[in-house]
């Protein structure tokens, strides 16, 4: 398998994580998000950074979600983030390698 085609899967490996932690987070944050309880703005920090906010936010949340999920965590999001960082390092060796070459 070249490169090329692990970097290719690891992106979408990548960008799958990422959107599942970014629907993750949607379930749990939305019914705050939608009695005003929070503003968009407020909530989209607890998609990276679990602070105490973001905290009590979701353990004050009594309204019913998607499958009785109750509690976002940022795992998944940073696990998709460097997954893809990981797809790019190919990118950045072979232009390295070529100057080196040329030099």
């Amino acid at each position: 398998m070249t490169r090329s085609r692990v970097a290719f899967g690891l992106k979408l490996l990548g960008g799958a994580a990422l959107l599942a932690s970014v629907g993750w987070w949607w379930v749990v944050f939305r019914t705050l998000i939608g009695n005003a309880s929070m503003t968009v703005q407020g909530a989209l920090p607890c998609l990276a950074h679990n602070s105490d906010l973001c905290t009590l936010a979701q353990a004050l949340c009594a309204s019913q979600h998607f499958l009785g999920i109750r509690h976002y965590d940022t795992l998944l999001f940073w696990a998709g983030t460097a997954i893809i960082g990981v797809s790019l390092l190919p990118t950045f060796v072979r232009r390295d390698a070529v100057s080196d070459s040329a030099a």
